[in-house]
């Protein structure tokens, strides 16, 4: 009976989850936004991307560089067919802008162990919910995380499932990641802990501006 209880207990705990819960908060959303508009607006981040984008084109010429793979979005044409490219991407940047208060939420995934950081619930869909099973005190880190999710609700999906390590080279993951090393860099953060594994064209980018990325070069997505 004391192990039936004992098994119970251990099983309820793994269900409900006795972890950290982050709560939205109007201070750490304030900082990650103001975070994410400062770079959005730092010409210093299409400049980066794009550098990736044609390193990785010259590396690799069958990659697509830095490649944009949208669904199509009712109301919101795209381009032609294939990928409509990174021009198109930073005018939606330009006219459509980042995430506000007003498209972020909140939501608990079903497992207490799970490593999601926030999605979008689908492509097209612009609202951004955030697991309050994750800690969002990081305004750098959050920022990385708006920027990727905003690149969503612009219609791009990824091509390989939604782990990192396929798709660390399109455009969500280089956008986010380069706006993040952009804002860790103004900080100082030399030691910078960024998520693994980064493009490595951009992490070559970024090696040749001085500037922090989570890349060595045997690990980097080519």
């Amino acid at each position: 009976m004391k192990n039936t209880r004992l098994l119970y207990c251990v099983a309820t705990l793994m269900v409900v989850g006795c972890v950290h819960h982050s709560p939205l908060t109007t201070d750490w959303i304030a900082a990650a936004l103001h975070e994410q508009d400062s770079v959005l607006a730092d010409p210093l981040l299409e400049e980066i991307v794009r550098d990736a984008d044609r390193r990785r084109r010259q590396s690799n010429p069958s990659s697509g560089g830095v490649p944009v793979l949208p669904v199509r979005c009712e109301g919101f044409p795209l381009p032609g067919t294939g990928s409509p490219g990174l021009d198109w991407l930073f005018a939606q940047f330009r006219t459509r802008g980042g995430q506000t208060r007003e498209t972020i939420g909140s939501y608990r995934p079903p497992w207490p162990w799970s490593h999601a950081v926030a999605q979008t619930a689908a492509p097209c869909v612009l609202r951004v919910e955030f697991s309050d099973r994750r800690d969002h005190s990081d305004p750098v880190s959050v920022a990385n995380t708006l920027i990727h999710e905003r690149v969503h609700s612009f219609g791009h999906a990824h091509a390989h499932g939604n782990k990192r390590s396929p798709n660390a080279c399109d455009a969500a993951y280089v956008m986010g990641d380069a706006a993040e090393a952009i804002l860790a860099h103004r900080r100082r953060l030399a030691d910078y802990d960024f998520d693994a594994p980064m493009c490595q064209a951009l992490c070559d980018a970024l090696n040749a501006r001085g500037m922090p990325h989570g890349c060595r070069r045997e690990r980097g997505l080519r």
